[in-house]
């Protein structure tokens, strides 16, 4: 779309039209997972949150003066209106325009956003809205061919069709509430103004709010509302421009007047009135001029002696408020719980007898904790609008290979730190379009192989301790082991006998910058291509990419990630000189073992035996290239950590003590380091290692320890 000039709008309506994008932004996101159900003509809760969907946009565009926007959505509106009376199944090609539509209506709301009006739309919107009447035609008249659609023509400023609405108790829920903090504010600098009549910074506030809302409740047809609110807006304006003194009377009929308004918005939110209530009492009449002496303000006769209707408590749970100032509360949180550390295990005190400090000491601990949690609280958010944007990935890239594919989410309710949300929606859709693309068989294909037509791709997120596992498995073609070796020998990646390589080890070559196996190129990578970004972007957060794959049966990705990117609380350990940090999570127990426990296998393996249970054990002094204090495991200590179900025991030198750790990634000059997944802040301000416990498990799994220290 083309960009526009910003329009020259006062801050206020510039805040009002970016509120409203936000809103609708985040309508559309809500509901577009909903429009695949639309092909179940039947399912009309599903077809009235859509029709809402565009019968709100449509509606604040109305009051915004979005005019393009307005017929666009009002089209649409009218179309899901049809399926919605008529009961009527959407068709594919329905369901590609209303998914369409929402693109489309994303784009403009973007375009509003940053130019304030729609203006520059119009002849592309036109034609847009050429193709939703088409549909409309077609429904209308179902038995012959759609009629050619009429002339089209945005409408005129005053010309929008606004009778349409329904009782909207969202819409009505949000006029009630803004409508009486507007009061609120309004009648706060009107008994300010009492005391200063001069200061008109205070009426032209109180203006700004009787004028949105006016504006508000003429929208909505509370015409009996918006008469006072532009009565009492009248006076404010006069006053103003001076055409109007100020006297201390007329701000005792202003008051009388928002009562008035009050009163009926108070009634609007206890619901509808009794029939026998009288109508909303005309407004107080203006003064023209001050009189020459003021007179005593009276009670005005417009107030009607009426038992009031019973108040339904409004309660706002929920600001917006910019994720920058979330993201800095975040870090100051992480650095006061590293001074906190700091400061309760300085070391200048750790002789001294300090009883009110450590009193205090143990107070301020409890107070960061508590913050702590709160602020990850606040960052944490289901991973459900992530995996529903899957839904619309999957059916675009089935339809355009023409496979037939069977989505299936689960565990759509976990929560997770909104960034790491952010970092993972790339790999999620290179993931899944690869097995869209070079996975799944064509049904011709699998019918041959005697599976269904249909395709099955199940995508799922759950807990594992401090951490989120994600999977995408599908029962496609599989990874072909054979083919992967020959074109990891043929790019250099490999030499010699590769015969003994775990399968596991195979399948991580795919990660490899630059490496393909499919049999020609498409639009949508192979399986490969492009997966080096994937692993890049995963272990930037400090998470890990696994594959399990059976040729001819299918593969599973399992992406294994941190449930937040800051602060964990982790056990301290020593080994030599070099302090580790371990996720207090993913520890079992801890040992000093008997020389009975240990066995070593004929392959040189050690095996630590614990109440009949075996564990490989990992020196991290030889990983880590470290001097222990001791060689032999029974003057060490073993620590039982475990990750995917599966457990390992560390042999180090000392366990320090439990920390609250802030984590932070390694610098890009350091680069990865297998084992490691970031470091921490000690409470001497040195820094530590946190170890990553999946990958030393996989090391010892894979019986890969030389090679990791050769590296």
């Amino acid at each position: 779309m083309a960009s526009q000039e910003a329009s020259p709008l006062d801050p206020e309506m510039r805040e009002m039209i970016q509120a409203f994008v936000v809103e609708s932004l985040d309508a559309l996101q809500d509901n577009e997972p909903k429009i695949e159900l639309l092909s179940d003509g039947e399912n009309l809760e599903v077809v009235n949150s859509i029709f809402r969907v565009f019968h709100t946009i449509k509606g604040l565009c109305g009051f915004l003066n979005m005019r393009v926007l307005h017929d666009l959505t009002h089209e649409a509106e009218t179309l899901l209106d049809l399926l919605r009376r008529s009961q009527t199944p959407a068709d594919d090609s329905i369901i590609d325009l209303i998914y369409t539509l929402f693109d489309d209506i994303r784009a403009l709301l973007t375009a509003i956003n940053e130019a304030f009006t729609d203006e520059a739309f119009r002849d592309e919107t036109l034609e847009k809205i050429a193709g939703i009447r088409t549909h409309i035609d077609r429904l209308n008249n179902p038995d012959q061919d759609a009629t050619e659609p009429a002339p089209l023509q945005i409408k005129d400023e005053h010309d929008f069709d606004l009778d349409d609405r329904d009782d909207d108790a969202e819409i009505l829920q949000k006029f009630v509430e803004q409508a009486l903090e507007l009061l609120e504010s309004t009648e706060q600098n009107l008994l300010t103004l009492e005391k200063d009549l001069t200061n008109r910074a205070l009426v032209n506030e109180a203006f700004r709010n009787i004028h949105s809302l006016k504006g508000n409740a003429g929208f909505l047809g509370l015409s009996d509302i918006e008469h006072v609110a532009m009565e009492v807006e009248t006076i404010l304006d006069g006053f103003r421009d001076a055409s109007v003194e100020l006297f201390p009377g007329i701000v005792s009929i202003l008051l009388d007047n928002l009562e008035i308004i009050k009163n009926n918005v108070e009634e609007l939110a206890a619901g509808p009135a009794d029939t026998t209530t009288a109508s909303v009492p005309e407004p107080s009449a203006r003064p023209a001029s001050p009189p020459d002496q003021a007179p005593t303000p009276t009670v005005p006769q417009t107030v009607a002696p009426k038992a009031p209707a019973p108040l339904k408590k409004l309660v706002t749970n929920s600001i917006r408020v910019d994720t920058g100032k979330l993201d800095a509360l975040f870090n100051l949180v992480g650095e006061l719980i590293t001074i906190e550390t700091m400061m309760a295990h300085n070391p200048d005190l750790a002789d001294l007898e300090l009883p009110s400090f450590q009193k205090a000491a143990g107070m301020l601990n409890k107070i960061t904790r508590e913050l702590q949690e709160v602020t990850l609280s606040i960052r944490m958010m289901p991973i459900e609008g992530l995996f529903n944007k899957m839904r619309r990935l999957v059916r675009d890239v089935s339809r355009k290979f023409n496979k037939q594919i069977d989505f299936e989410i689960y565990g759509q309710e976990t929560e997770m730190d909104k960034k790491v949300i952010e970092e993972i929606a790339d790999p999620l859709v290179h993931i899944i379009r690869n097995a869209i693309d070079h996975g799944i068989e064509s049904p011709e294909v699998r019918r041959q192989k005697g599976k269904p037509e249909t395709g099955h791709i199940k995508l799922g997120a759950r807990y594992e301790g401090n951490q989120i596992l994600i999977t995408i498995e599908d029962d496609g073609a599989g990874l072909n082991r054979d083919r992967i070796l020959k074109k990891a020998l043929d790019k250099g990646l490999l030499r010699g006998d590769t015969t003994k390589l775990a399968d596991s080890e195979v399948w991580k070559l795919i990660f490899e910058p630059g490496f393909s196996t499919a049999a020609e190129v498409t639009e949508i990578s192979g399986r490969g291509v492009g997966m080096d970004v994937v692993r890049r972007n995963i272990e930037k957060l400090r998470g890990s990419v696994r594959i399990d794959s059976q040729e001819g049966q299918g593969s599973r990705f399992t992406l294994r990630l941190p449930l937040t990117l800051a602060i964990t609380d982790a056990m301290l350990v020593r080994v030599g000189s070099a302090r580790y940090a371990i996720p207090i999570l993913a520890i079992r127990e801890s040992f000093r073992p008997h020389p009975d426990e240990i066995t070593v296998t004929m392959d040189g393996l050690e095996v630590a035996s614990v109440r009949d249970e075996f564990f490989p054990v990992l020196r991290l002094h030889e990983i880590f290239g470290k001097e222990p204090d001791h060689h032999a495991l029974e003057k060490g200590i073993l620590i039982i950590v475990g990750a995917r179900e599966k457990k390992a025991c560390l042999f180090v030198d000392e366990i320090l003590g439990q920390q609250q750790a802030v984590m932070k990634n390694l610098s890009e000059y350091i680069g990865l380091i297998r084992g490691i997944t970031g470091c921490i802040v000690l409470s001497d301000g040195d820094v530590g290692l946190t170890l990553d416990i999946d990958a030393l498990i996989t090391m010892a799994e894979t019986e890969t320890v030389e090679q990791a220290t050769a590296a």
